[in-house]
C-alpha cells in the first residue's frame, strides 16, 4: 500500500488538536463559572444565616 500522505496533513492535526483543546477549555471554564456560582450562592445563604442568628439572639434577650 503506498498511500499518499497529503502535504497538509500536519495542518489537519494541528487544526483538530485545538479543536479538541477549544473543547476542553470551554468545559474547564464552564466548570469555573459553575463553582464561581456555586460559591456566590454559599456566601448569600451564610449572610442570611447570620441574620437570622442575630435576630434569634435578639428575640432571646
Amino acid at each position: 500500500m503506498n498511500e499518499k500522505v497529503p502535504k497538509d496533513l500536519g495542518l489537519v492535526v494541528a487544526t483538530k488538536r485545538e479543536a479538541l483543546w477549544m473543547k476542553v477549555k470551554d468545559k474547564a471554564l464552564a466548570h469555573i463559572v459553575q463553582m464561581e456560582e456555586e460559591i456566590d450562592i454559599n456566601k448569600e445563604l451564610v449572610v442570611i444565616a447570620n441574620k437570622i442568628i442575630a435576630k434569634e439572639k435578639k428575640d432571646a434577650n
